[in-house]
């Protein structure tokens, strides 16, 4: 008995010993303070859907509270705290919906002991980074991309010294793109200098206008370095391509950026190259072989040229080649057939000659094929080479011809379900038989071939519920089927049947979501029907060069809201213009030229300040000059010629045209003396100077998730050039041209006229001018146009 006691108390002496051991290694609940400083922080921001985009947003910091999760924070969403000091270490609040301005003197910087903080994909409704940040010195990790920070960057962030990550990327206005972090070059510099620990530097979209410092050649730990859209310029040290551990380099967009590829040796472990959109020249080297890590080559809109090398096909990790828009020549090198793992291979918009290679057929992992562009001479056997890629959803090929099978042949059910196909200038006689079993189109262009007669029947079955843009332009097609009207794409968004020979009434929009319909050039008839204006969502409607009678549909001034370019001459319209135009008016182009459309220029026209282009000549317009168009502040173009305007031109606009560049009145019956004003508009004053650029105004739409769709919206305008009428379809900001000819002018030609040193076309002819022609007129050195007559006076 004495000794089973003996025993028992040993046994609780050991327990004993041991509860206290296991009770002090439970974790410590959070301190006090960080715990107040989490639910201040919480405080200061409302939360919003909007305010983040990524897939797993949600409100993270909505269930904090005093006694969730019994008080202690380290428990709480997005938030971990040392295992040992319980101290909040990492702050994970990426795509949290939090909303509102950050405090420069914010309770989030009194988290002394954080490591990692993450408040990505947020919007902090542009506040500055505040400098206190840079006293949060145990730092590894931060994170503030995408979360509408502006400013800029605090130079204490170089204080943070044991930072390994960086990512200040993607901090852009959400409304009109621009950035809104700007770092200059001596920051950068001093960035670079201090925080010597950094592997990871994301500065994507951080606008910075400087020279790449040579210093980021010495940051040997860099893994990955994101430097797109930046406005970098200058030439790119070499010595970053040699870095030894990176991963990444991108240098997306940054246009003014100079240099050429070095000798790659084989020590690179480089899987990205992303140089697209910089002015990188030369050639691809041999050596590009050495970097045998590499997935992802993007060097397209760059200005390399000579013929790609074979070595580049030694690289079989690549899953990824954009040589796209170069001067790349000869052929796709053979040794590609190495690259069995590609699945994104873009040669575009080079000088590529020879064949399309037969072994394409078998790199079974392609995705997106684009050989567009170039100079390919053999014909292509479609079902060869392409029914066996199932992989295969964009396809864009052009001026090769194509062989393919009739609808109904036996093999068309292996072809791989396209979502984006172009087959442009391809020589096709008639619609691909393949087409007739795609179910997920969703953009489709054969524009350009040789089909003729009417659309197939079955075509109109072919992708009714994905297809978003359609282009048949430039064939010979008579129109669609009886039975596929009206058209059955309920969610198209773009239609181009430009330059066929289609004939019958306008065919109404397939829906409310069509935005772009472009029938011009064709052989329609009738009036315009009303049914037009069901498509609510229409950014551009042309409708030019057919045979459209009747008046223009009062209710196109119910797509005021939306309607961007419209385009109706070349017909044989009637009546007044209608007085349409709403104070929401988003007009850039108003072409009604051509026709026979009676009145005044339609007061409402001033309801649209973004005007650039107003083309109405060949009409019946009659009054006086409409000077009030002067008040637009964008009006580039305005062309009245060959109507019926009368009297004395008088300017009582105060704004007086300050943009317009092109002016045509010619062929009226206008009187008296040329007035003052014309010349001195400002921009055919200031259109000679020699930093003067092209510009076209572009619209540029999302359509699906893997391609944008950008079209010029322009009216085809005709100017009388070197003598001739010509067909200008952009409007040039460094062109300019006055036409007075035909008129009812009197009197002598001001010295004035050598204010305008920026003209490039000038005719005064046939009118009642007398006198000589002014000495200024010798100050006009860029006039290229016909004057006429030498006293300007013609019989």
């Amino acid at each position: 008995m004495e000794l089973f006691l003996n025993l028992l108390c040993i046994i609780l002496c050991i327990v004993l010993s041991i509860i206290p051991s296991t009770s002090s290694s439970l974790p410590p609940l959070c301190h006090d303070s960080e715990r107040t400083a989490l639910l201040q922080f919480k405080l200061s921001f409302s939360l919003s859907e909007a305010a983040s985009g990524g897939p797993l947003a949600h409100p993270k910091t909505q269930t904090w509270n005093s006694t969730a999760e019994g008080g202690d924070c380290c428990l709480w969403d997005g938030i971990e705290c040392d295992v040992k000091s319980g101290h909040v270490v990492i702050l994970d609040l990426r795509s949290s919906l939090l909303y509102g301005f950050i405090n420069p003197n914010s309770t989030i910087f009194n988290l002394v002991y954080l490591q990692r903080l993450d408040l990505s994909d947020n919007n902090f409704r542009y506040s500055p980074i505040p400098p206190a940040l840079g006293s949060v010195t145990e730092l590894k990790y931060l994170n503030l991309s995408s979360s509408s920070f502006s400013g800029v960057v605090p130079i204490e962030l170089s204080k943070l010294s044991k930072l390994i990550s960086l990512d200040l990327s993607m901090n852009i206005n959400t409304t009109s793109g621009p950035s809104l972090f700007k770092l200059d070059q001596a920051g950068l510099v001093t960035l670079v200098r201090n925080l010597t620990s950094l592997k990871i530097l994301g500065l994507t979209q951080v606008q910075i206008l400087a020279k790449v410092p040579t210093i980021l050649a010495n940051s040997t730990r860099l893994i990955s370095l994101y430097l797109k859209d930046c406005g970098f310029y200058g030439e790119f040290p070499k010595g970053i391509f040699m870095l030894p551990s990176l991963q990444i380099l991108s240098l997306f967009g940054n246009g003014g950026l100079s240099g050429s590829l070095p000798k790659f040796h084989n020590f690179s472990n480089l899987q990205l190259l992303q140089l697209a959109g910089t002015g990188f020249s030369g050639q691809i080297p041999h050596s590009i072989n050495n970097l045998d890590s590499l997935v992802n080559l993007d060097i397209s809109n760059c200005s390399f040229q000579g013929q790609i090398p074979n070595s580049l096909g030694d690289l079989t990790k690549l899953s990824y080649i954009d040589l796209s828009w170069n001067k790349f020549s000869g052929q796709i090198p053979s040794s590609f057939a190495n690259l069995t793992g590609l699945s994104h291979f873009n040669l575009g918009y080079n000088q590529l000659t020879g064949d399309i290679p037969s072994y394409l057929g078998n790199l079974s992992a392609l995705n997106l094929v684009r050989l567009a562009e170039n100079a390919f001479t053999a014909a292509v056997e479609f079902d060869l080479l392409f029914s066996n890629l199932t992989q295969l959803t964009f396809l864009e090929l052009s001026d090769v011809d194509v062989i393919v099978g009739r609808a109904g042949s036996h093999n068309i059910d292996i072809f791989p379900q396209f979502s984006f196909l172009v087959l442009l200038r391809c020589n096709l006689h008639e619609f691909p038989g393949f087409l007739s079993i795609q179910r997920n189109l969703v953009f489709l262009s054969l524009e350009g071939n040789k089909i003729s007669g009417p659309i197939p029947g079955w075509f109109c079955n072919v992708s009714r519920e994905s297809l978003l843009a359609l282009v048949l332009s430039e064939n010979s097609l008579t129109g669609f089927p009886e039975g596929c009207s009206p058209l059955p794409w309920v969610n198209l968004y773009s239609l181009i049947l430009n330059f066929n020979n289609i004939t019958g009434s306008l065919l109404p929009p397939p829906s409310s979501s069509l935005s772009e319909y472009s029938l011009s050039s064709n052989q329609l008839g009738g009036e315009i029907s009303p049914l037009i204006c069901k498509a609510t969502s229409l950014i551009s409607l042309d409708l030019s060069s057919n045979g459209l009678s009747g008046k223009i549909p009062r209710c196109l001034g119910n797509l005021g809201n939306t309607l961007i370019s419209l385009n109706l001459a070349g017909n044989n319209l009637r009546g007044t213009i209608p007085d349409i135009f709403p104070k929401t008016c988003r007009l850039l182009c108003l072409c009604l030229g051509n026709n026979q459309l009676q009145g005044e220029v339609p007061r409402s026209l001033s309801n649209c300040p973004s005007l650039e282009m107003l083309d109405l000549t060949s009409n019946q317009i009659n009054g006086t000059f409409p000077d009030w168009l002067g008040d637009l502040p964008q009006l580039l173009g305005l062309l009245l010629g060959s109507n019926r305007l009368n009297g004395q031109i008088e300017f009582q606009s105060a704004n007086l045209f300050l943009q317009l560049r092109i002016l045509d009145l010619s062929g009226n019956r206008f009187t008296g003396h040329l007035p003052q004003e014309i010349f001195s508009l400002p921009a055919i004053v200031y259109a000679g100077q020699k930093n003067a650029s092209y510009e076209v105004k572009t619209v540029s739409a999302s359509i699906g998730a893997s391609f944008t769709s950008q079209d010029f919206l322009e009216c085809t305008i005709s100017i009388t050039y070197k003598g001739n009428k010509m067909l200008f379809g952009k409007v040039l900001n460094v062109f300019a041209a006055v036409d007075l000819s035909n008129n009812r002018f009197v009197g002598t030609i001001p010295e004035s006229i050598g204010n305008l040193v920026g003209l490039h076309s000038l005719n005064l002819s046939y009118n009642n001018f007398t006198g000589a022609i002014p000495r200024s007129f010798a100050s006009l050195s860029n006039i290229e146009g016909t004057m006429g007559c030498v006293d300007f006076r013609c019989p």
